[in-house]
């Protein structure tokens, strides 16, 4: 069975209310601007390979209907990284897949590889319970056991504004060779800053991703572990740190007692979950 087939086996189908339609909708990195159209790019640069679109048909209404995307990613983070591009800040986050959210006449939900939509023109409170109820059964086909990415775990708590984490997937600070940087914003005395972190292969890799970095802007690298300074043209002053197939640093943000505290606060967090 194709992974095609294989989602459209995962749709529930016993329900007394709704009945699921026999056709689906498909799209690939091929066609799917027909469908989401300017939205696609992000997609496609998060490993997106398959969407499947399903809709739901009200017995008592033929005018009513819940419409099901799921779009399916080459791995867990990218699916995240695609997400949590689009959820809100501040939201009615539900406990579905690793993570979801729902307001008037739409559900959104993370779940493994799967990034999940589900929508209907029908706001009433009757067909939310139905939304949540397909999506909570969806999950649970899909993928019981789903989780956040573990490379969540490794940011530190104080400070932290919850939901803020994302993915840069490709060109982190507009360098090509810097891909797959987890980030979340931070608070702290009035100050706002990210942190970012990347997980290399292995220590190679993440020697050769720093190299690249100093290479690019200029300065002088001695290819040993621990922090540098950044006079970066483009992005300003960086400080970061480098051990074991981990970098990580801060960026917008000029206090250097905040950055240094920082540095140190990610590395026990690293620590703490024997990442080195």
């Amino acid at each position: 069975m194709n992974a095609q087939n294989t989602l459209k086996s995962q749709f529930p189908t016993s329900n007394s209310k709704w009945l699921l339609a026999d056709s689906f909708r498909i799209f690939t990195p091929d066609n799917l601007y027909d469908y989401i159209d300017g939205a696609a790019d992000n997609y496609l640069s998060s490993g997106f390979e398959n969407l499947i679109v399903g809709t739901y048909n009200a017995r008592d209404d033929k005018e009513k209907y819940i419409t099901v995307e799921i779009y399916d990613h080459k791995m867990p983070l990218l699916a995240f990284g695609i997400y949590a591009q689009e959820r809100p800040l501040k939201t009615n986050f539900i406990t579905v897949g690793a993570q979801g959210y729902q307001e008037e006449g739409i559900l959104n939900f993370l779940c493994d590889r799967y990034y999940v939509k589900i929508s209907s023109h029908d706001n009433s409170a009757a067909t939310g319970k139905d939304i949540f109820q397909i999506a909570n059964d969806l999950a649970k086909k899909l993928n019981n056991n789903s989780l956040l990415p573990k490379g969540l775990n490794y940011f530190p708590l104080e400070g932290k504004i919850n939901n803020s984490e994302n993915l840069i997937s490709t060109n982190f600070l507009g360098y090509e060779f810097m891909n797959s940087a987890l980030m979340a914003t931070y608070g702290k005395d009035n100050q706002t800053f990210r942190i970012f972190i990347m997980e290399q292969a292995d220590t190679k890799a993440a020697q050769n991703l720093v190299s690249k970095y100093m290479l690019a802007v200029k300065q002088n690298f001695d290819e040993k572990e621990g922090q540098y300074i950044i006079n970066d043209p483009n992005n300003g002053i960086i400080k970061m740190e480098w051990k074991g197939k981990f970098v990580w640093g801060i960026v917008n943000n000029q206090k250097i007692n905040i950055t240094q505290d920082y540095l140190k606060l990610t590395r026990k967090q690293l620590e703490k979950y024997n990442a080195f």
